[in-house]
């Protein structure tokens, strides 16, 4: 109790002012520690933004690498069309070449907004029918190709007999005091293998015919879908545009593509009326 009493005698001791200055300072460290506290939300803020800022950066260069390959690829794609043509190259070796190319498409799919989706999905399903249908073509050529080397062959054979009977009779000739007998015998062998040479060249006339009006076909067909390839990939490049923000005049690009896709069809139909066999 004494102890307590003279505790409050100090305390009454104690002037004024000092108790101002506690309160003071009381208050100044209130101050401090709020305006510390806003500084701090606000630095936090700027963290989180400058956070986000730079996630949005490093997803939009991911989208730009991803989106350019796409495009190059679904390119390739378009131009690859025609490699159907050439009935030398294997279509098993075609649709290795392309592989890459419609993985990189994919990947374009995982991370494309709904629209853009839509349309690469557009590009690959009417690229999927359109290979089927040049590959049907390109398989109804196949039998007469077949059939023109076999046809070579026959001919080259009684070309190489020609030769050879050519080669004997001269030799037993040669031999034979009288050959009137061999010659008229030679003369009739001629006769048979001229003939038989002479229907192989009708028959591999008719034969060729049949291959350049398939392939004429063929290759129509393959600029068709490449046309209509071309017509799907360029909302595409739009499409990537917009989401990567680069931005673009939607309306002059087009009227540019259109000019350019009819300069193309007009030279192509001028030089497929030269082609044609039919």
């Amino acid at each position: 109790m004494d102890s307590l009493c003279t505790l409050v005698a100090l305390i009454r001791e104690i002037p004024g002012t000092f108790w101002g200055v506690v309160i003071g300072a009381v208050f100044s460290l209130g101050g401090v520690y709020l305006t510390n506290r806003a500084m701090f939300k606000r630095m936090q803020k700027q963290h989180d933004y400058e956070r986000e800022v730079a996630i949005q950066d490093r997803e939009m260069d991911l989208k730009k690498e991803i989106y350019l390959k796409a495009y190059k690829a679904a390119r390739r794609i378009r131009n690859g069309v025609m490699d159907f043509v050439n009935t030398g190259l294997p279509a098993s070796e075609i649709n290795k070449m392309h592989t890459d190319d419609l993985d990189d498409l994919s990947q374009a799919c995982i991370i494309a907004d709904r629209d853009t989706f839509r349309l690469i999905q557009e590009f690959l399903c009417y690229q999927q029918e359109g290979k089927i249908n040049v590959a049907m073509l390109r398989k109804e050529i196949e039998p007469h190709i077949i059939k023109k080397e076999n046809l070579k062959q026959q001919f080259n054979f009684w070309l190489e007999v020609q030769k050879d009977r050519v080669l004997n009779t001269q030799h037993h000739n040669e031999s034979t005091p009288d050959g009137t007998t061999s010659i008229a015998n030679g003369l009739n062998e001629t006769i048979f293998i001229v003939n038989e040479c002479n229907k192989l060249t009708e028959e591999l006339a008719k034969n060729q015919l049949e291959i350049d009006k398939k392939q004429f076909l063929l290759a129509k067909e393959s600029l068709d879908v490449g046309r209509k390839l071309s017509e799907l990939l360029h909302p595409i490049l739009v499409a990537f545009r917009e989401e990567l923000r680069l931005p673009i005049d939607v309306n002059d690009y087009y009227n540019t593509v259109n000019q350019s896709l009819m300069k193309r069809d007009s030279l192509i139909n001028e030089c497929m009326e030269k082609l044609s066999p039919f």
